[in-house]
């Protein structure tokens, strides 16, 4: 296996990819498409993002005890089976304000105030997993591997050049 590779199969360094180009997408978000106008709306953004964030945290430090105590798992199959009124409020809350919105239902509300929102939420969404995969890691001295599918310790093989 090659460096690069081998990097980027350590499930910390996902989780920092994914927090630190979805953080820039949502500060693009807010800064490049008029959301700036609404600084509070982008505030109260990523509050609700760091809310989920927590919550989304605890929920991987659970799976990640689970790899520690019984052994590789699926993570897709973990995203099913988390609690099917948070999986189907967080599809089709989303999807409903924006087309009320769209529509012209919401009178006052426009596509640039939900835009500033789901900017917010973009910039912190991933920290939590990351902080969550960072403290898990450094209190058991393990570090998790993670393909794409299974999700598991990673073996004690050292790479000299890597």
């Amino acid at each position: 296996m090659d460096c690069a590779t081998h990097w980027i199969e350590l499930f910390h360094n996902q989780m920092l990819l994914m927090s630190f180009l979805l953080s820039v997408t949502g500060f693009w978000m807010f800064a490049g498409m008029i959301a700036w106008s609404f600084p509070l709306l982008f505030i109260c953004g990523m509050i609700t993002g760091l809310l989920c964030s927590v919550y989304v945290g605890t929920w991987y430090w659970r799976i990640f005890n689970e790899v520690l105590t019984e052994g590789p798992v699926i993570l897709r199959n973990r995203f099913d089976a988390s609690s099917p009124y948070f999986s189907g409020i967080r599809i089709l809350a989303p999807l409903v304000i924006i087309s009320l919105v769209f529509i012209g239902a919401v009178p006052g509300v426009n596509l640039a105030m939900i835009n500033a929102i789901i900017a917010g939420i973009c910039v912190v969404i991933f920290w939590g997993p990351l902080i969550s995969t960072l403290k898990w890691e450094s209190e058991t001295h393990r570090v998790l591997h993670f393909d794409g599918m299974i999700l598991e310790l990673e073996r004690e093989e050292k790479h000299t050049i890597c």
